[in-house]
Order: structure tokens, then C-alpha cells, then sequence
């Protein structure tokens, strides 16, 4: 079966993984030995030990569930009974268990996927399971000086405009139609961190015009807005199409805080909004000890039909950074600290990618809310007129 999916590892790869972890426990690559003190480097080279156990144990776990799907389905074809297509209600209690075991199949390989990739790039770069902080980047402060400050923040989400085209096309969801989403780990040699991409293309049966407005107000809020996964306040208003707001929301137990300018841009049938992190600001520095969320969001809303609107949604993060370093603060694997939840490379990494979905839910539910506050409910969604339709026939 491992030569049939390219996300299985196989012998060979199991094999230079325990050459790797047996390795880390003996040496520490040149790039650690240079300028990084005894101490320090004991303390990688466990982690990065301990976080290449963790990633086999779940690669391991994932593939198992894999192939209990399999079996299980091999199973099921192999009994099934040629009156199962009689009654009407097993036929549609079957479709579902199998809609539902469809999206749990893709999920576990999604999850596998995301293993596989870490596991490569970890094991070349033990330093990785090092937290970064925003010091460590030497990222230029946005200016309190307002030419300058709404000069720079309209370059910021300009430069990503221009790659929009790109982005979509790279994580193929330019020409998808269906309801679909993708997800990808690759290593960022810009930042020297994990990158995270998740990609997604949704249908929504609501007027594009009336729709979209409802998003662009999500992003120009001007009072706080607390929705299901995040709350939304509002930093500073630069004109009708740029907004500066704060996310606040929670990794697991930690909390997470991102500045992002947002700014839309209309064209004819679309809508294209753009939201990127400023992650040092002279006027609104972030809270002590949370984590930073270093990412960019390209949405685009297109009119199919005077009913039905296709979002495009795309977001590219590093690995969430530190916003003040604390040497009494306890990140991933750190020894001899206070008794605070951690988080393996890995877990968190699907945290990361598990809140841009649940953003995404955040958004959806929002413009839901405020076309159905203009509108009325979707008629096809409310169960009376279901009801009516199926009963009366109109």
C-alpha cells in the first residue's frame, strides 16, 4: 500500500529517519556548533530528538488509520447485501456514512501529509523547534508618522496584490469550481521557518453584491466584534478601502494576536480583499508574552449568477513568533520551567493550519448573518418553506 500513496514512508525512509535520530543524540549540525553555547545546544538536540519521535509515532499513527479505512471499506463491498438498495432510508443513511467517511479519509491524509513534510524539513534543521521572536527577525517598525505610516501600509498590501494571481495558480485553486481545500508545508528559506498554505474555493448561494459588502464590514469594523473563534477590534481607519485591525484569538491555550492591514480592491464582477500582519508597530505593539501570527490572506469573491457568489481563499503563515522574549516563558519543549501546557513542533503547526479554517467558518457565518439581517433566511434553508415545497410542491 506505501508504494501505492505517496504520503506512506517507506522502509527506506524509516530507516534514514532512525539514522537521523540516532545521529542527533551524537552530533549537532555546524550551524548550532559556531556560536551557540554547551547548554543550548544539549537542549536542541533533545527537542529536535523528541520532536522526531513525536512526528514518527503520529506518522505511524496516521497510516494505520489509513489502512483500518481500507479494510474496513474492503469489508463492507465484500458482505454487502444485494437488498440494501431496497429501502430508501438505508440507501441515504449509507450515502451519508460514506460522505462522512470520505471527509475523515481526506482529513487523516491531510494530516499525513502535513507529518511527512515537517518530518523532512525538521530533521535538516533542528533549530526550527526554537521558537523566534519578533527581535530575532529585525523586522523594520511601521512609523507613527502618518505620511510615512499610510504610505508603507498601502505597500504592504500592494506587493501582495500583485501576487494573487500566482498564489491561486500555485495552490490550485485558480480554476477550481467545486467546493474544495488544500493544504501544504514547505521550508521558507527567507525566514528560515515552516511555512503553512491552506487553500480553499466555496460556493455561497447569496447576491455577490450584497455578500461582498458583508465581508469588506467584517474588515472595517469600526466598534469590537466578537465572533465564534476570534475577536475583531479595530486599530485605525486610513480610508474606505484600508482598514488597520487587531485579531485576537487562542492556539490551543496560548494566546495569539495579529495586526492586519486589510485593504479591498473592486473590479468589475470581483472583489478582492487583501490582509497581510504588520508585526512591529511605534503606535500599537502587541500585548506581553502571546504569540504573533505572521501571516497573509488573499480572499476573492466572484459573481457567478445574480444568486450565487465562489469565494477564493488563501493564507500563508510562517510559524507564529514571540511578541517579548521571556526567559521565564515556557514554548515548546524547554526543560526546568513552570508546569505550562507545550506544544510539539507538529501540534502546533496543526493548530496554525486548523485556525485558518475555523476563520474561515468565523467569516462565512458572518456574512451569512448580516445578508440574511438584509434579506431574510435563504429560502431553501428554512425548513418551513422546505417543508411547503415538499408538501405542496411550490
Amino acid at each position: 500500500m506505501a508504494g501505492n500513496t505517496s504520503f506512506f514512508p517507506t522502509a527506506e525512509d524509516a530507516d534514514l529517519l532512525d539514522d537521523i535520530v540516532a545521529m542527533t543524540d551524537r552530533s549537532t549540525p555546524a550551524s548550532d556548533t559556531s556560536d551557540s553555547p554547551e547548554p543550548t545546544r544539549k537542549r536542541v538536540r533533545k527537542r529536535h530528538t523528541d520532536e522526531l519521535k513525536y512526528l514518527r509515532e503520529k506518522l505511524n499513527e496516521f497510516t494505520n488509520q489509513l489502512n483500518a479505512m481500507k479494510q474496513l471499506k474492503a469489508v463492507e463491498n465484500q458482505y454487502s447485501s444485494p437488498w440494501q438498495g431496497i429501502s430508501r432510508r438505508q440507501a441515504q443513511a449509507r450515502a451519508v456514512a460514506e460522505q462522512e467517511n470520505a471527509k475523515l479519509k481526506q482529513a487523516v491524509e491531510e494530516q499525513l501529509k502535513v507529518t511527512e513534510a515537517l518530518m523532512r524539513i525538521v530533521s535538516k534543521r533542528p533549530k526550527l523547534t526554537e521558537v523566534p521572536y519578533i527581535e530575532d527577525w529585525k523586522i523594520q517598525k511601521l512609523p507613527a508618522e502618518l505620511t510615512r505610516r499610510i504610505i508603507a501600509l498601502n505597500a504592504i498590501v500592494d506587493s501582495k496584490y500583485e501576487q494573487l494571481e500566482g498564489i491561486f495558480v500555485r495552490l490550485k485553486i485558480h480554476d477550481l469550481e467545486e467546493n474544495t481545500h488544500y493544504s501544504n508545508v514547505v521550508y521558507d528559506a527567507s525566514s528560515d521557518s515552516v511555512r503553512l498554505e491552506w487553500s480553499c474555493v466555496r460556493t455561497i448561494n447569496t447576491d455577490f453584491t450584497i455578500s461582498s459588502e458583508a465581508l469588506w464590514s467584517m474588515m472595517s469594523i469600526r466598534t469590537e466584534q466578537k465572533l465564534a473563534a476570534s475577536t475583531y477590534k479595530c486599530l485605525q481607519v486610513i480610508d474606505q478601502n484600508v482598514h488597520y485591525i487587531r485579531r485576537e484569538s487562542k492556539l490551543g491555550d496560548d494566546p495569539v494576536e495579529s495586526n492586519l492591514i486589510c485593504k479591498k480592491y473592486e473590479l468589475p464582477g470581483r472583489l478582492v480583499i487583501i490582509g497581510d500582519t504588520v508585526l512591529e508597530d511605534e503606535l500599537f505593539e502587541y500585548s506581553k508574552d502571546v504569540f504573533i501570527s505572521n501571516e497573509t490572506t488573499w480572499i476573492e469573491m466572484e459573481k457567478i449568477d445574480a444568486n450565487a457568489t465562489r469565494i477564493r481563499h488563501c493564507v500563508s503563515a510562517v510559524m507564529p513568533c514571540k511578541s517579548k522574549r521571556d526567559a521565564s516563558t515556557n514554548l515548546f519543549h524547554v526543560e526546568n520551567t513552570p508546569p505550562k501546557p507545550t506544544h510539539f513542533y507538529m501540534a502546533f503547526a496543526n493548530l496554525v493550519l486548523e485556525s485558518f479554517q475555523t476563520n474561515l467558518l468565523d467569516m462565512m457565518s458572518y456574512v451569512r448573518h448580516k445578508v440574511e439581517a438584509k434579506l431574510g433566511p435563504n429560502i431553501e434553508a428554512c425548513p418551513i418553506s422546505a417543508l411547503k415545497k415538499k408538501i405542496l410542491g411550490f
